[in-house]
């Protein structure tokens, strides 16, 4: 497929990690994503491919692997994250990631909040949660620590953003149709990361995440191709 020559074109070992953006805006510019998009949900061998490591995450989105590592010679993941309605991840933990990502917006917007720890602010318990294998993770109990909400901001489609690893954050989606970003992440540098909860909140106990049978993936998909069709793939990059 044109799409997937293009990603063997522009994923290069030898990017930094801010290169990120770089890279998911020429993938948005090779146009005809949603043709993409529609083909893996024809491809009933890829298909069940991703299907394996898609979920609905905690947070409160449907997280849609397209491009594993295990396809390219390079420790890129991409992704689509579907928050489903406004408020979509309001609740979600504050926390970090062991791995840089860019992220873009495909359709709808995020609220954003970054944290920093404090010698004064808001208490919270810090959860480490190692991550194991795909869709599972266990939990310890760390210290507590207090903290500072250090910005909060809005992404509107057709916005593009870098987060380095190791930043405490939140997001949610503001708008009643929802929410979809198309995520870049980059090489995992630490499986295990952070997450912050209230005092009085439930520690989390070791699950698996809500996987998503092959089926269920491919509506999935198909639903994202009928919204993104909306807005046009010419219109991906503001």
């Amino acid at each position: 497929m044109i799409y997937q020559e293009h990603l063997i074109d522009v994923l290069s070992p030898d990017r930094s990690p801010r290169d990120l953006v770089v890279v998911l805006e020429k993938l948005l510019e090779a146009g005809a994503f949603s043709d993409f998009l529609y083909s893996l949900a024809e491809n009933d061998v890829a298909l069940r491919d991703m299907a394996t490591k898609s979920y609905r995450h905690p947070n409160g989105y449907d997280k849609l692997v397209l491009i594993s590592p295990n396809e390219f010679p390079v420790p890129y993941e991409l992704r689509l994250h579907h928050w489903l309605e406004e408020g979509s991840g309001s609740e979600s933990d504050i926390h970090n990631h062991g791995w840089d990502f860019a992220s873009h917006i495909v359709f709808g917007s995020l609220n954003c909040e970054e944290f920093e720890r404090a010698e004064s602010g808001t208490s919270y318990r810090k959860i480490e949660y190692l991550r194991q294998n795909q869709g599972s993770f266990s939990f310890s109990e760390g210290a507590s620590c207090d903290l500072d909400m250090t910005k909060s901001f809005i992404l509107k489609s057709g916005e593009t953003y870098f987060q380095p690893r190791g930043v405490l954050h939140r997001v949610s989606s503001s708008t009643k149709v929802g929410t979809c970003t198309m995520v870049l992440q980059g090489a995992t540098e630490s499986t295990v990361a952070d997450n912050y909860i209230r005092p009085s909140g439930a520690a989390p106990q070791p699950k698996s995440l809500q996987k998503m049978s092959m089926q269920e993936y491919r509506l999935k998909l198909l639903e994202l191709v009928e919204k993104i069709g909306r807005v046009g793939d010419s219109k991906l990059i503001s």
